[in-house]
């Protein structure tokens, strides 16, 4: 009777924070439209954290009834609730089952090692079992409910080749990989699962309370103190990272960029403090008072502190996450001045059409390195008619702008944009009978974790 109270009452708070969430948002939309009232979006996710952290546990937690002995003699049952663990949980746990054995077969067949992904389907398959198991208990004894304790039993009977599966997989994953915080979970989960599975295939007086006991018990040891899932992860991924930085094998160092950007995104920059002399935490303060002044989302944040791992290691990032994409934007705010100049043209690095004519003369304009044809990279190429060439260094500009950029001497644009002065955004040469003034707009491009 508890199970099933501490269920409905569960269903229920979710549903009135769902109605109440929903509400305030709309709200809150509302006059954002009407009122011309700047919300951001942070203003919906802490929203949301609100009603889901505090208006639901406080709801759920105010429905706990106080009163076991009334309850336990309450043996009212709804209807609608053992059909929904009869006909819905059952069938759903039953082809998961179905999927799972078939899987372990064909892994026994090939003898190949089981794939990550079955993890999250064993799982599936004991939520839902253990989920039947506690709503039905309390009908478990009564006239015609029979099938309840054959069900009990297979399912537990199941568990068996399932489980050892499931330490495969998971052991497998941390073999090749370390301890993470899902892999943590995971594993844990697979012992209780195994533990839970021998206690009620072989206790005889058994009681259902062992399983809320001992998830919370579980719950608390994995939060708190050394043996906590956020301790043992970092430690495994630290002592891993060690073993490949001394190892001399081309393979293990793949694997290097990826563990310094777990621990950076997880654990922060100090987690890698091994690894340098630089005094990672004043850095980290730094990084983070300066974030703040330039009101930086966090995102932006832990990209900088793994760039920052990336270069005090000396790492370089090979996959497809080793470029950051920057971009300069020049501070004239749309407005070009041609004083002393007879005509202005727009160019572009992505148009095809870069042929302009003026004065009875053709202007062609290209770009490396978008052109494979032009061998002089990182330049501007105009050619006057057919013979007259002239070549504008871009790559100084790019140059000036990034160090301006790893200075943080520029002003924020955007999400990745930066304002740069339009006056060092200018590139002037001198043909036989024209001057010429390149002014760059807007410069994208990206950079790699070691530059």
């Amino acid at each position: 009777q508890y199970n099933k109270t501490l269920f409905l009452r569960f269903l229920t708070s979710a549903f009135y924070a769902a109605v109440l969430y929903a509400g305030l948002a709309i709200a809150l939309f509302a006059i954002n439209g009407l009122f011309n009232v700047e919300i951001e979006y942070k203003a919906y996710l802490k929203l949301f954290a609100l009603v889901s952290a505090g208006f639901t546990t406080v709801f759920f937690l105010a429905g706990i009834p106080n009163n076991f002995q009334s309850l336990e003699e309450d043996e009212s049952y709804p209807k609608g609730l053992k059909i929904f663990t009869q006909y819905v949980l059952i069938p759903l746990m039953t082809i998961y089952l179905a999927i799972l054995l078939v899987y372990e077969a064909k892994i026994i067949l090939q003898w190949t090692l089981p794939k990550g992904l079955v993890s999250t389907l064993i799982l599936g398959y004991a939520v839902f079992g253990i989920l039947s198991l506690l709503l039905i208990h309390p009908i478990k004894e009564k006239e015609g409910n029979g099938w309840i304790k054959l069900f009990s039993k297979f399912f537990y009977l199941m568990m068996i080749p399932l489980v050892i599966l499931l330490l495969l997989a998971i052991g497998k994953r941390v073999g090749n990989y370390g301890i993470t915080e899902s892999r943590y979970i995971l594993l844990v989960l697979a012992i209780w699962l195994a533990a839970i599975t021998v206690y009620f295939l072989f206790v005889k007086k058994q009681n259902i309370k062992i399983i809320p006991i001992s998830l919370c018990v579980i719950a608390i040891l994995a939060t708190y103190g050394p043996q906590s899932a956020f301790s043992i992860s970092k430690f495994s991924q630290i002592a891993r990272l060690k073993k490949l930085s001394e190892s001399k094998a081309k393979e293990d160092k793949k694997d290097i960029p990826s563990i310094v950007r777990y621990l950076v995104q997880k654990h922060g920059l100090a987690s890698i403090q091994p690894f340098t002399e630089t005094n990672v935490a004043a850095l980290e303060a730094k990084m983070n008072a300066t974030a703040a002044k330039n009101n930086d989302n966090g995102y932006a944040l832990k990209s900088k502190k793994v760039d920052t791992a990336f270069a005090l290691m000396k790492v370089r990032n090979d996959d497809d996450y080793s470029y950051n994409y920057i971009r300069f934007v020049n501070d004239n705010k749309g407005m070009i001045l041609i004083n002393g100049y007879d005509a202005i043209f727009s160019f572009a690095s992505y148009n095809s059409d870069s042929v302009k004519r003026f004065d009875g003369n053709t202007f062609k304009v290209q770009q490396s390195p978008y052109d494979a044809a032009v061998k002089d990279k990182n330049k501007l190429i105009l050619t006057i008619g057919s013979n007259e060439v002239l070549h504008f260094d871009i790559q100084k500009v790019v140059d000036s702008a990034y160090e301006a950029y790893k200075k943080d001497k520029l002003n924020k644009e955007g999400f990745d944009g930066y304002v740069y002065p339009s006056a060092k955004m200018e590139l002037i040469q001198t043909s036989k009978k024209y001057t010429f003034k390149v002014l760059i707009t807007n410069m994208t491009g990206s950079y790699d974790n070691t530059n």
